[in-house]
C-alpha cells in the first residue's frame, strides 16, 4: 500500500516547501501565528489522509461485495464535514434489489456509518453540542446575574 500522501506527493511537497519558505522569510513572525499556520496546514494534511483512506476503503468494499446483490452504478462525488475541515471523496453508488424492491445504496457510508444527513461527522456534532451547552450556561449565568442586580436595586 502506498503512503497516504503519495497520491499528490510532488504537489504536497511543493506546498509544504512554500509554506516553510514563507514562514522562514517572515521576519517578525509571532509564535501564535506560527502555531495557527501549522495547525491549519496539519488539518489540510489530515483531510488528504482521510480522503485517501475513504477511497481505499471503497475499493476494498467494491472487491469484497456480493456482486449479485449490489450492482455498481459508478462513482459519485460527495463530502463530509469533519473537525479538520471539509473532506471531498468519491464513493460508489450501488443498486440493491430485495424482495422485488430496488434501492440506491452507498456501502462505504453504511459500513463506516457516515451520516447521510448533511454529511457532518459525529465529532463535529458533539463539539457543536458542547459549544451550545456552554453558550446556554453563559446565558443562564448572565440572566441570574442580571436578576440578582435587579433584586439588589
Amino acid at each position: 500500500m502506498e503512503h497516504p500522501v503519495q497520491c499528490n506527493c510532488q504537489k504536497n511537497k511543493e506546498r509544504m516547501c512554500t509554506m516553510f519558505s514563507k514562514i522562514i522569510a517572515t521576519e517578525n513572525i509571532k509564535f501564535k501565528d506560527l502555531e495557527k499556520e501549522i495547525f491549519r496546514w496539519m488539518n489540510e494534511v489530515g483531510c488528504l489522509i482521510l480522503r485517501y483512506i475513504l477511497e481505499k476503503q471503497e475499493e476494498k468494499i467494491f472487491e469484497g461485495r456480493d456482486e449479485k446483490k449490489y450492482v455498481s452504478r459508478g462513482f459519485e462525488g460527495t463530502s463530509v464535514h469533519t473537525i479538520m475541515g471539509n473532506v471531498p471523496y468519491k464513493r460508489r453508488r450501488y443498486t440493491a434489489t430485495e424482495e422485488c424492491v430496488t434501492k440506491t445504496v452507498y456501502l462505504l457510508d453504511e459500513i463506516l456509518k457516515i451520516s447521510s444527513v448533511k454529511k457532518v461527522s459525529g465529532n463535529v456534532v458533539e463539539i457543536k453540542f458542547k459549544e451550545n451547552k456552554v453558550q446556554n450556561k453563559k446565558i443562564e449565568l448572565n440572566l441570574e446575574l442580571k436578576n440578582s442586580v435587579d433584586d439588589f436595586y
